[in-house]
C-alpha cells in the first residue's frame, strides 16, 4: 500500500505544487492548511492529530514569520512520530547555512532526531524567483530599488524557481530512497546575478530602465519602520541583506541537477512568464 503523504502549507507556493506533483505520480495526499478540511493550524495543536492519522510521510512548511515559536516544530514532530510518520521533508531556507536564527531554529528539532528513527531531509532553497515581483510592486515607478547591499552593481543571488523546489520534494517523497535520510540539499538557480543584472532583466522586458542604488543599513531600516514594517521583520531583512553582501546567496550547488536530472529553471525564464502575466503592468 502506498504511503499517505501529509502536505502542510497546501495553499502556499510550494505546498500546492508538491501536492499536485505527488498526485500526478499516484501517491495518496492529504493537503492541509488553515482553510482546509481537515484543518491544520500551527497555533492550534488540536488540529494536528486528525491530519496525522494514517500518515507515513510529511512535507513540512513552517510560517515564515520572525517570531514563530520553533518549539512548535518539536511538539509536532513528537506527535508525528507517535502517529507512525517515518519520513519527513522540511522546507527550510538558505540562511540556515550561515547561521540565520529564525531558519535554524526550525531545523534544530529535526536534527536532534536520529534519521534511522525518522528519515528526515532538509531543503535549503535560495531566494524564490516568484517572490521578486511580489516584493517589488513599485519597481517601474521607482526606477529600480534602493537597498543596503553594497556598491553597484550589488551582490549576486542565485534565484531558484519554486517549481524546482517542489519537484525536488516530490522526488524525495515519492521515491522513498534511503539515501535522502539525514541529508540537507541546497537548491540554487542556474546562475548568480547581481542586483543590477536582475533589474536589467526586468527593464529589458518592460522597456523601463531600472537602477540599483546603495543605501545605508540605517537609512533602509528607518524607511522600513516608517512604512510600518515591524522590528522583527526589519531585523530579519537586515540579516538577509548582510548575507547577500557576504555572497551567501551566490552559491551554485548542483543538488537540483543531481536529484532531477535536468537544469534548474532560470530567473530569466520565470520573468518572461511574470511579465507576460502582468507583473509590473503600467497604467
Amino acid at each position: 500500500m502506498s504511503d499517505l503523504v501529509l502536505v502542510t502549507g497546501a495553499g502556499g507556493q510550494t505546498g500546492s505544487l508538491v501536492a499536485a506533483g505527488l498526485r500526478e505520480r499516484g501517491v495518496p495526499v492529504r493537503a492541509v492548511a488553515r482553510g482546509t478540511e481537515p484543518r491544520f493550524d500551527w497555533d492550534d495543536s488540536g488540529t494536528w492529530d486528525p491530519v496525522l492519522a494514517g500518515v507515513t510521510a510529511v512535507y513540512l512548511v513552517t510560517p515564515l514569520l520572525p517570531d514563530f515559536d520553533a518549539a512548535l516544530v518539536r511538539d509536532f514532530l513528537d506527535r508525528a512520530r507517535a502517529a507512525g510518520v517515518r519520513r519527513l521533508v522540511l522546507l527550510s531556507g538558505a540562511s540556515g547555512e550561515f547561521g540565520g536564527v529564525p531558519i535554524l531554529s526550525r531545523e534544530q528539532p529535526l536534527r536532534a532526531i536520529d534519521e534511522d528513527d525518522l528519515a528526515w531531509t532538509v531543503l535549503r532553497p535560495n531566494v524564490f524567483a516568484q517572490n521578486f515581483p511580489a516584493r517589488e510592486p513599485t519597481l517601474l515607478a521607482d526606477g529600480g530599488y534602493r537597498r543596503p547591499l553594497g556598491p553597484a552593481p550589488g551582490p549576486r543571488v542565485a534565484y531558484v524557481d519554486v517549481r524546482d523546489i517542489a519537484d525536488v520534494a516530490v522526488e524525495i517523497l515519492a521515491s522513498a530512497a534511503p539515501e535522502h535520510a539525514g541529508r540537507t540539499y541546497y537548491l540554487d538557480g542556474p546562475e548568480a546575478l547581481t542586483s543590477q543584472e536582475t533589474l536589467d532583466l526586468v527593464g529589458g522586458r518592460t522597456g523601463v530602465p531600472l537602477t540599483y542604488r546603495e543605501v545605508s543599513r540605517q537609512e533602509w531600516a528607518k524607511a522600513a519602520r516608517a512604512a510600518g514594517v515591524t522590528p522583527g521583520w526589519v531585523e530579519w531583512g537586515l540579516a538577509a541583506s548582510a548575507g547577500q553582501r557576504r555572497g551567501e546567496y551566490a552559491h551554485l550547488r548542483d543538488d537540483i541537477r543531481r536529484l532531477l536530472g535536468r537544469e534548474p529553471r532560470s530567473l530569466s525564464a520565470y520573468l518572461d512568464e511574470a511579465v507576460r502575466a502582468g507583473a509590473w503592468r503600467r497604467n
